[in-house]
């Protein structure tokens, strides 16, 4: 079976944990004490079209809005053929809470 060049595959768990832990400083530099993702690149059932969804906690000095998007901005450029949903540890509902802190793979 030959592989079609031109033909995406999902990003990987593996490949997105290695890109976050690569640019560790830039994502620090945001103010960021944690990161992770969750959903399906977490639990290894992505497809072409899933969103890459990350958790960060940021810093309470640093959680300002110019600074979460500049955060969100630069995860938008690592993955640049991806959707990214970038979700703060303090905008979890008590409803979602459980369900993704249970799932996330922290880098």
């Amino acid at each position: 079976m030959q592989l079609n060049p031109n033909k995406r595959l999902p990003l990987t768990k593996e490949a997105i944990i290695q890109r976050l832990k690569a640019n560790h400083v830039d994502i620090d530099d945001h103010g960021v004490r944690s990161i992770g993702i969750f959903g399906p690149h977490a639990t290894g059932d992505q497809t072409i079209t899933s969103t890459i969804n990350i958790l960060v906690d940021i810093i309470a000095s640093e959680a300002t809005y110019e600074n979460f998007f500049s955060l969100k901005s630069f995860l938008d450029s690592l993955f640049p053929v991806h959707q990214v949903e970038v979700i703060t540890k303090g905008s979890l509902s008590n409803a979602d809470a459980p369900d993704i802190l249970d799932e996330v793979i922290y880098v």
